[in-house]
Formats: C-alpha cells, structure tokens, sequence
C-alpha cells in the first residue's frame, strides 16, 4: 500500500489514478507513471509536491498546467480544466452580476466537457471547487452570498 502521507508536508494526500497523472505530467515524465497504479495528490498550497506514490514526486514544474489550489498559481490557472474556465474569467463574470455555475458557463461560452479524469489535477469534478471560487469572488466584491 501506497504511504498517504506527503513526503515534503508530512500530511495526507487525496488518492488519485495513475491515468489523471499520467495525462497531466510532462512528455519526459509519462513512461515513469504508467501502470504504476494510483498516486496520491497534495492539497496543501504552500507545499511544491504535487503528485507522490513509494517511487516518484511530482511538483508544479513537472506538470503541463498550473494547480490552481498551489501558491503562484495566478489569476489565469483554470477551476475547470475541462472548459477551461480561469479565476480571473469566474471572477468578471460575478462582477457582472452572475452568481452561478450555469450562468458563469454561458457568460464564458465555456461549457462542460466532462473530461476531468484527464483535465483536472485532483482527477474528479470541479463542481465544488467552482462553487467555492463563487463564492470567494462574491465575499471578495462585498456581495451578499
């Protein structure tokens, strides 16, 4: 069994398929990921490691695209890898007034592609994170939530 356990932070990662890691890490690095089975990925922001299992550490710098939960991520790192859909574009559309999901997608012409096993560094849906980001957006524009 894998160690769960982040060997930079020291805390508990998020289990996540060697397909996610796989699609995500650089050309140099995909021959190193295949067939070995699950990694887990690190949550914590000021911490560089990324992905991890028994053999392998993967940070920021190894990955294809920014995490946008990672310290330096910036304004323009997606919440929905699949659309493509940054903090800054879910940012203007709740200045302009849009509070959920579906209207940010429209507002962004972005749609859901439900690619996220492959897209999306935690290996899931980005639902919660999207509403979280709302959220963080209207208490940052002073909107009543």
């Amino acid at each position: 069994m894998l160690n769960m356990i982040c060997p930079e932070c020291g805390r508990q990662g998020q289990v996540v398929r060697d397909l996610t890691v796989e699609s995500l890490v650089k050309e140099d690095n995909i021959r190193e990921v295949a067939g070995k089975g699950s990694f887990y990925l690190c949550r914590e922001s000021d911490c560089s490691v990324v992905y991890y299992n028994g053999e392998r550490v993967y940070g920021t710098q190894a990955l294809k695209v920014p995490v946008w939960f990672k310290e330096g991520a910036g304004e323009d790192s997606p919440i929905c890898y699949c659309a493509g859909i940054t903090r800054r574009e879910i940012r203007d559309a709740v200045a302009s007034g849009r509070k959920t999901r579906a209207e940010i997608r429209n507002y962004t012409g972005k749609s859901r592609r439900s690619n996220c096993i492959r897209k999306n560094p935690a290996g899931r849906c980005c639902d919660q994170e999207f509403d979280e980001e709302i959220i963080r957006c209207r208490r940052m524009l002073n909107q009543d939530l």
